[in-house]
Parts: C-alpha cells; sequence; structure tokens
C-alpha cells in the first residue's frame, strides 16, 4: 500500500506531465494556425492573381471580338455603298417614282 505522501507525489507527478503535453499541444496547434493563416494568405494572392489575369484575357477577348465585329460591319457598309453607286439612275428614278405615287395614294 501507498503512502499519501506518495500517492500525492504521483498526482503532482502527473499533473506536471499533463500540462507539458497540454503545453506541447497548445505550441502546435499555435504553429498549426500560424502555417494555415500563412497558407490561406499565398492562397488568396494566387486566387487574385487569376482574377486578374482572366478578367484581362476575357477584356482583350471582348476587344477583339467588338474589333473584328466593327470590320466586319465596315465591309458591309463599303460594299452596300458600292451597291448604291453602281445602281443605274433609272433604276433610282423608278423607285423615287413608286415612292411619290404611294405617298399620294396614301394622302388621299
Amino acid at each position: 500500500m501507498q503512502t499519501a505522501e506518495s500517492v500525492v507525489n504521483g498526482i503532482v507527478d502527473l499533473d506536471a506531465r499533463a500540462e507539458g503535453i497540454r503545453a506541447k499541444a497548445r505550441g502546435e496547434a499555435e504553429a498549426i494556425l500560424r502555417e494555415a493563416r500563412g497558407q490561406a494568405e499565398r492562397d488568396r494572392a494566387a486566387n487574385e492573381v487569376k482574377i486578374a489575369e482572366r478578367i484581362a484575357a476575357i477584356e482583350a477577348s471582348a476587344a477583339k471580338s467588338r474589333e473584328e465585329e466593327t470590320a466586319r460591319v465596315k465591309k458591309e457598309f463599303a460594299g452596300n455603298v458600292e451597291a448604291v453607286k453602281s445602281v443605274d439612275a433609272a433604276v433610282v428614278g423608278k423607285v423615287v417614282d413608286m415612292v411619290i405615287a404611294r405617298m399620294k395614294g396614301a394622302a388621299r
């Protein structure tokens, strides 16, 4: 049978070891939290870079699409201008006469 003093000493020793284990666990947990914060910051920075690159790519694509569409419309317009320029004056006169006749008919 153990004496009361040895039991108390055993409890104090166990408590001291438990405190050491708790301190070590706290230290490891704090290190993990610091690393997690650092990793989160690195991830956030990397995501911001990816987002900025994606935005730039979308803007470049939109600008290219606008330029292509503008060029297409200008080409189509130029073709229409050439078509109108090459129309025979007699055809234009007939169309004008037809429009005037319809306007007179609508005015009655």
